[in-house]
């Protein structure tokens, strides 16, 4: 029973990682096409106008991947 106790601390430090692959695993094969207030890369100049929108989410998600393959 200790075992599970001592455990439970350590899956919140494991599944915010995970969420976040998930998450740029999924926007690197669907980026969001239209731009939107809710989820995506936003920023001011990103949303200047649709092709900034889709080349800052195409990008982001490049480099989000990249960089959770570095850090492993």
């Amino acid at each position: 029973m200790a075992a599970i106790s001592s455990i439970k601390w350590l899956l919140p430090f494991l599944s915010i990682p995970t969420l976040f692959l998930v998450l740029s695993i999924i926007f690197y094969y669907k980026q969001p096409k239209k731009m939107n207030l809710w989820y995506g890369y936003r920023t001011s100049a990103s949303m200047k106008n649709q092709d900034t929108w889709l080349v800052a989410n195409q990008t982001a998600a490049e480099y989000f991947l990249s960089y959770l393959r570095s850090s492993q």
